[in-house]
């Protein structure tokens, strides 16, 4: 990042205006190595995972990119590590199964990577996720009949407007 420096979080911009010459922009390129984030997913009764998921997305709408997904691995026994990891602050979410008929298990954790130092033997507790019932309800307008509800689902996102884990699963039946 300019004017050389590791983090996003100490990058200074540059304004370029149409139609003018650009400034000159030089800064020194630093290599550093690549951290890497290790753990492992625990549930409560520590059971096998029959399936899981980990990722590390940037905290406090930091300008750091996610880790790719081809840079981590997780096995059946819920260890996982990342590769490749830049400096930065991260959020590790991750979630898991250890019986298809239960919940998912969730677990998040803040990380905090520094430029070439590795962050190993991270202990994620998992926690069953919740079930949610509720109501919907139609409005409709002039007397017509509500609009079809077949294939209208709920969802729960995380507070801060990401994603990962809030899977497209609130069926709504036709009673609402």
């Amino acid at each position: 990042y300019f004017p050389g420096v590791i983090a996003a979080a100490e990058a200074k911009a540059v304004s370029v205006a149409a139609g003018s010459d650009s400034p000159r922009v030089e800064f020194r390129i630093r290599i550093i190595k690549p951290s890497h984030v290790s753990g492992l997913l625990k549930s409560a009764d520590k059971r096998a995972l029959i399936s899981g998921a980990v990722v590390l997305v940037p905290r406090d709408g930091a300008a750091v990119q996610p880790v790719p997904s081809e840079d981590v691995e997780i096995r059946p026994d819920g260890r996982f590590r990342f590769r490749n990891v830049p400096p930065g602050q991260y959020q590790l979410r991750a979630r898991a199964a250890i019986d298809p008929a239960q919940v998912l298990l969730f677990g998040s954790y803040a990380v905090s990577v520094k430029a070439g130092e590795d962050l190993p033997d991270l202990l994620v507790d998992l926690a069953p996720g919740a079930v949610i019932h509720g109501q919907v309800e139609w409005i409709s307008k002039g007397g017509r009949s509500p609009a079809a509800r077949r294939g209208l689902r709920v969802r729960a996102p995380f507070a801060d407007g990401t994603s990962f884990g809030d899977a497209l699963t609130g069926d709504v039946f036709p009673n609402g």
